[in-house]
């Protein structure tokens, strides 16, 4: 990968204009500014825009929110570059709360850019990896030396280091071949047990080729006797039939007698309920026309007492309407007497309301009185402390830059304390080198460290002195900041507390003091309750209505005994009604009854006659019963006999199909048995080939031989650096310290002039040389690899670390393996190394934004 432009819009630090960076021209070119300007955001906007990662993708806090400049709404970075002859484009957008957009395309011949593919944010992702062949985190181990993070591959552990060092050497492909090798081995393991199965079931039928023909045998003989039992059956069944014809014949004329024999007698029934009926209706009648007289009189009185209602009627309308009258201005005058109550209610209330406030307006001027003198002298505590404030923050930083001081003593002590014993004993050999100390070396080196302990000692002494006397004046200042934070509360206090009053002393005027007038609202409401003076005109009217309704109860009594007598007589007319219907249907109901007793006598005649017939084709109905109970019975033989015969036929056919699958069966075996042998020997190969592609196969051996390469190439650029002072070596086996048996690792051990030393004793200078070796040296290898597509190398700071020399030395490295990459970034702030380069790129910043500016 060869970048070719870069473009940054509201990303980070950048603003709309001034983060655009052109490649081309460039070769190894430092990237300088201050810090705080943007210089490490230009490769976090290639990784963003690449990999869709930052330095703090990684932690929980992580929101690509954050890229987005503050007061922008959207971020988008935009990076050309080069693969092989291809130019490639990626856009990355992001939107405040919305998902981010990655777009992937390529250059035509015509210069226009088109999609790669199209699919998801997953999808494009990965297009983008297979592209470059690499992971973010083979970036980071290898080809970028990202700030703060230049020993990221030494610091892994030994299994994840081979695996970053598989991804570089491109074993990915070996694992996909494993992976198609046991896939494969699987689908033949499938299939030979597919193949197992359909052996077994082969066998099985082979062998039971020999009990299908015994069973045959069987059969055939059993198939001539059901045949000739079934012969005899149905010519037995054909005689049956002719004698169960003629039977059928009585039996359909005896099934006509009895029917006409059942309505008959139905007929009958009929007739005798009919006659039942005319005879009660005629008894009915008979007796209403022996009460004719007294029905008569009855209906009379009735239309007698119908009239005197009617005249009454109308005066009971009036005097109806005259008690609902009364009633509803008696409750109109009782309506008025509430709503009076009522509003007296609400004066007094009103009353109540203003007296309240007046108390309360009392008792606000008195709390006014009492805090008025709690709010002076705000001026002089204000200024005393803010004077207060400003002395504790600066004893407080002071006090600080103590105890960090005496944190580093601390440390400086310890570190002595543990070297003095191995230079007190009588050994020859320095503790940390193990060089020679003999000839009264170990006496000086040891005079100097004691010395050098007791300077640090009394430096101790004298700054935890100084220490507790800046405390303890510290402790006093917060005391006088803490008086003087409580008086300026209360003063705010008893300020807003005023103020808080007055503004209710103010609204309980404005709704009002003055008690007098709702008292004399109060007096004037109860008098008229108490004289009930209210609503006369209705009094009056009231009294008037009561009186015409005395005079008139005459009348309700004379409505009521009319009604009563109404009610007592109600049956009358009625009965008045069954009279004239008496009188006009006795003739004809004495005329219907003489026809009906006439049609009784000849149905029963004609009953008699259908019984004889009956009773003479009964017994011709028994002998078909039993003719039709032996037809079934054989039926029923001939039935089970003519299953029987299919059953032994479909058994006889079934066997010698099955005989003709055994022969098959046996023919099927013998091509399996050798398909099977086939398929065993093509899984074995598949089995030693995933064997072969996998970690501990051509993988390893490829990582044994790649590390020489590494090794070499890491000591030249270590040696270039120190003066070939260091030197590292990368140990694949280590024994464990429970069986002593060799494990597999990737281990890397660091020696300089003092000897063989754990990593984390080197200074901060000599382990970044040791991790910058190693890095490029991962790089050099990413960038020849086979496949590879890395063709940039970045380095994000690392050079505060080194003394002047040291900074010389790794320009000398850098300028040593420039020939390996296309383009070698390094950033830095220190002025001294502007110039160690041909290309600068100078990053500045103002008020819109980060700018970038090639020089």
């Amino acid at each position: 990968m060869t970048p070719i432009r870069l473009n940054l819009k509201n990303f980070m630090s950048y603003g709309e204009t001034g983060g655009s960076l052109l490649f081309e021209g460039l070769h190894v070119a430092s990237i300088c500014g201050d810090n705080g300007n943007g210089k490490s955001a230009i490769l976090e906007a290639i990784t963003w825009a690449v990999w869709g990662k930052t330095r703090a993708s990684g932690t929980r806090a992580s929101n690509e929110d954050d890229l987005i400049r503050t007061h922008a709404e959207e971020a988008e970075v935009t990076f050309e570059f080069l693969i092989g002859d291809q130019t490639f484009r990626i856009v990355r957008k992001r939107r405040r709360g919305r998902p981010t957009s990655t777009v992937l395309t390529q250059k035509r011949e015509t210069g226009d850019f088109v999609l790669v593919t199209g699919g998801g944010k997953r999808e494009v992702q990965q297009q983008i990896i297979d592209l470059l062949s690499m992971t973010h985190e083979t970036f980071l181990n290898s080809a970028y030396l990202q700030q703060g993070r230049a020993d990221e591959f030494t610091r892994q552990t030994a299994d994840k280091r081979k695996q970053i060092l598989a991804e570089i050497l491109g074993l990915g492909r070996y694992d996909f071949l494993e992976a198609r090798a046991k896939e494969k081995s699987k689908e033949k393991k499938d299939a030979l047990s597919e193949y197992e199965g359909e052996i077994r079931m082969l066998e099985g039928s082979v062998g039971r080729q020999l009990k299908h023909e015994e069973e045959l045998t069987d059969i055939l003989p059993k198939i001539i006797e059901v045949q000739s039992s079934l012969v005899a059956l149905e010519a037995e069944a054909v005689a049956s039939l002719e004698i169960q014809k003629r039977l059928e014949l009585d039996s359909a004329s005896l099934n006509h007698a009895k029917t006409d024999f059942e309505r008959v007698q139905r007929e009958i029934v009929q007739n005798q309920s009919d006659e039942t009926d005319r005879e009660k209706r005629l008894r009915e009648s008979s007796q209403i026309l022996n009460q004719k007289d007294a029905i008569l009189t009855d209906y009379k009185a009735l239309q007698e007492f119908r009239r005197r209602k009617e005249e009454v009627e109308p005066k009971i309308e009036r005097l109806n309407a005259q008690t609902m009258e009364s009633k509803s201005l008696a409750a109109a005058i009782d309506m008025e007497g509430e709503k009076l109550k009522g509003e007296l209610r609400f004066a007094e209330g009103e009353l109540q309301q203003i007296l309240s406030r007046v108390k309360h307006s009392d008792e606000l001027l008195k709390r006014i009185a009492i805090l008025q003198p709690q709010c002076e002298g705000g001026d002089k505590i204000a200024e005393a402390l803010a004077e207060s404030n400003a002395k504790q923050a600066a004893l407080q930083t002071h006090f600080d830059e103590l105890m960090a001081n005496n944190k580093r003593l601390g440390a400086d002590i310890k570190e002595l304390d543990e070297l003095l014993p191995f230079l007190e004993s009588e050994q020859a050999a320095c503790p940390l080198c193990e060089s020679d100390l003999s000839g009264g070396k170990r006496e000086l080196v040891l005079k100097r460290q004691l010395a050098k302990k007791d300077k640090l000692t009394e430096d101790q002494r004298i700054l935890k002195q100084t220490g507790a006397s800046v405390k303890q004046e510290l402790q006093q200042v917060k005391v006088e900041v803490q008086e003087l934070d409580r008086r300026t509360s209360d003063l705010r206090l008893a300020k807003s507390g005023i103020e808080g009053l007055r503004h209710q002393q103010e609204a309980l005027k404005l709704q009002g003091i003055d008690a007098g007038a709702a008292k004399a609202q109060v007096d004037e409401l109860k008098k008229s309750l108490e004289t009930e003076s209210f609503a006369a005109p209705k009094r009056l009217k009231l009294m008037a209505l009561e009186r015409d309704l005395k005079e008139m109860e005459g009348v309700r009594k004379e409505y009521d005994a009319v009604t009563i007598k109404i009610g007592q007589l109600k049956d009358s007319e009625k009965r008045h009604s069954e009279l004239q219907a008496s009188e006009k249907t006795v003739p004809q109901i004495q005329e219907d009854l003489d026809q009906i007793r006439l049609a009784l006598t000849k149905k029963r005649a004609e009953l008699e006659l259908k019984r004889g017939i009956v009773e003479k084709l009964t017994p011709s109905m028994v002998k078909l019963e039993e003719i039709l109970i032996e037809s079934a019975k054989r039926n029923g033989q001939i039935k089970a006999s003519s299953g029987e015969r299919e059953s032994l036929n479909g058994k006889k056919h079934s066997l010698m199909h099955l005989i003709e699958d055994c022969k098959r069966s046996a023919e099927q075996l013998k091509v399996k048995n050798a398909e099977k042998i086939a398929l065993e020997k093509e899984m074995f190969l598949y089995n030693k080939l995933a064997s072969a592609f996998s970690r501990k196969g051509v993988q390893a051996l490829i990582i044994e031989n790649a590390l020489p390469d590494l090794q070499h190439e890491a000591n030249l650029l270590l040696g270039r650096m120190t003066d070939d002072a260091m030197q590292l070596k990368f140990d694949t086996t280590r024994k464990t310290r429970s069986t002593n048996d060799e494990i597999e690792t990737l281990d890397i051990q660091i020696t300089d002039d003092n000897g063989p030393r754990p990593y984390e004793l080197f200074s901060g200078g000599e382990a970044f040389r040791a991790n910058f070796a190693i890095r490029i040296a991962l790089s050099r290898l990413l960038a020849r690899r086979s496949g590879a597509k890395l063709e940039t190398l970045i380095l994000d700071e690392g050079f505060g670390t080194q003394d002047g020399k040291g900074r010389e030395k790794l320009v000398e490295a850098i300028e040593t393996i420039k020939g390996d990459f296309k383009k070698i970034l390094v950033i830095t702030h220190m002025e001294d190394l502007k110039d160690s380069f041909s290309q600068r790129i100078e990053v500045t910043k103002d008020d819109k934004g980060s700018r970038i500016y090639v020089i």
